[in-house]
């Protein structure tokens, strides 16, 4: 998914890398949601768009990114191991 995740992040506007992305995005699941896991936050649709909606109101580059890139980009992260734990 990186590699097709940057072209996709520079056409919304969204100037940072893919891997700076994913760790964003990792960041702002860790502080605005007490979801053990991603799945878990997904099966509450409500829940999940709201996240999306902070992580859009980070910044002039992230204000139209839809919701199924921002979510596919914190699944991949955390599947690939990379993820901060839950406490």
């Amino acid at each position: 998914m990186a590699q097709r995740l940057e072209p996709q992040l520079k056409e919304y506007g969204c100037d940072l890398s893919s891997t700076q992305f994913q760790e964003f995005v990792d960041t702002m699941w860790i502080e605005h949601t007490d979801y053990k896991t991603v799945d878990e936050m997904l099966v509450h649709p409500t829940d999940a768009i709201a996240y999306c909606n902070a992580v859009r109101q980070q910044g002039a580059g992230f204000k139209t990114l839809p919701e199924d890139l921002i979510l596919r980009s914190l699944v991949a992260y955390r599947k690939s191991g990379k993820g901060t734990k839950r406490q």
